[in-house]
């Protein structure tokens, strides 16, 4: 195929920004905008090779949609549908006599937007956050604050007159969520250490689909999937804040859960580039589904349980993959969720335990018959000693 023109460039790049990601539709309109790409990089829109990828990412969406000139393919699909084949029929003067489109539902669409989307928004979220000044200059080195959140949820609907519990939606998690933790970091020690843990299901759903991803069940969904991504980014980021003003450094885990398996990856991923130029902050990325975190002699597990069936296999699980850990540490502790309620067992050498979520009963929950406390606690930990003392934030407090 021939080399494109500048011109022909272009004229490209202003048909494919319907099909780019917010982060780079950015860089496309600054190539338009200055006219070409080696304009572009002198005016600081992005290097050279980055706006390259984006114009190549873009390129492969569209395909996907039906939509590559350079192909003689113009004919697109729905979103959510893929290109499964195309079939093109040429006259004897090589121009397209007639073309039929074979689509398919697209069972992986919702991981590749969401690997898009990370990708688009990647150069814009690189260190934007600014050191947060710290509060106190004194600490108790030997503590760690870990802060559990417990199936979050963001984005589900619950009805009190369905449920026979509480109002729920987007608004309401956003205003419990901050009001506990603040509440926890208040009371909390001079801990040198913060950590915050959130065992899966950060959101309700895992894409637009609004069902769960692996078994399909509807779900009840407030706003849009798009809305939820952003208000849980902008919560995570109060919580983050508010830790470093309260603690030398912060470790953050966003387990994987099963109706938010995917989100948990962009999400860790997207908080990492934006607290890059924040020393104090390190955001766990492993995409394993099992976590863990070493400090002196503890080591804390973060897992969904939602894939270990029994307590005490996590406790072999841990034994393990951090054998060498297992051997060095005294104190060991999973935290896991799922389940929604408090409950805590200890095997040899391991405690487990599934914390509390904030979020009341939506109505399958509630028609199984699940009931449970609706908290966060903070587990304070010493690095000799383990577990030396926790807070509790009951969602009655929330004036």
């Amino acid at each position: 195929m021939p080399a494109q023109t500048p011109a022909e460039l272009l004229a490209e790049i202003e048909q494919l920004l319907p099909y780019a990601a917010p982060g780079q539709g950015k860089m496309l309109r600054g190539v338009l905008e200055h006219g070409s790409l080696r304009r572009a990089e002198k005016a600081g829109i992005a290097n050279r090779r980055s706006l390259q990828r984006a114009v190549a990412a873009v390129r492969k969406r569209a395909a996907l949609q039906g939509w590559s000139p350079r192909h003689d393919m113009t004919h697109t699909v729905p979103d959510g549908f893929s290109v499964k084949g195309v079939s093109t029929l040429y006259n004897s003067d090589g121009e397209v006599a007639a073309q039929w489109v074979k689509s398919q539902a697209d069972a992986e669409r919702q991981i590749a937007l969401a690997r898009e989307f990370i990708a688009g928004l990647a150069e814009g979220l690189k260190g934007i956050a600014k050191p947060v000044k710290l509060d106190k200059k004194e600490f108790e080195r030997e503590i760690l604050c870990a802060y559990g959140a417990g199936d979050p949820h963001f984005g589900m609907r619950a009805w009190a007159d369905e449920t026979g519990g509480a109002n729920f939606d987007l608004a309401i998690a956003g205003e419990e969520f901050r009001a506990a933790v603040s509440h926890l970091i208040d009371l909390a020690p001079a801990a040198e250490h913060g950590m915050f843990i959130d065992v899966g299901d950060t959101t309700h759903a895992d894409s637009r689909k609004n069902v769960t991803p692996q078994s399909g069940n509807l779900l009840d969904i407030d706003s849009r999937y798009q809305k939820v991504v952003r208000v849980t980014a902008g919560i995570y980021r109060f919580v983050i804040d508010a830790l470093l003003r309260k603690h030398k450094t912060v470790d953050v885990i966003v387990a994987p859960g099963n109706h938010s398996p995917d989100t948990a990856g962009w999400l860790s991923f997207c908080l990492s580039l934006v607290y890059e130029n924040e020393p104090r902050v390190r955001v766990n990325l492993s995409p394993s589904y099992y976590l863990y975190h070493r400090f002196g002699n503890v080591l804390i597990g973060v897992t969904h349980g939602d894939k270990a069936a029994k307590f005490r296999d996590l406790a072999e699980i841990m034994a393990a993959d951090r054998a060498k850990d297992w051997g060095e540490t005294k104190h060991r502790y999973w935290f896991t969720g799922h389940i929604h309620h408090e409950k805590e067992q200890e095997f040899r050498g391991c405690v487990v335990r599934s914390l509390n979520t904030l979020a009341p009963a939506d109505s399958w929950n509630a028609e199984q018959g699940y009931r449970s406390r609706r908290q966060m606690t903070r587990f304070d930990m010493h690095s000799e000693h383990g577990e030396v003392g926790r807070g509790v934030f009951n969602v009655g407090m929330v004036k």
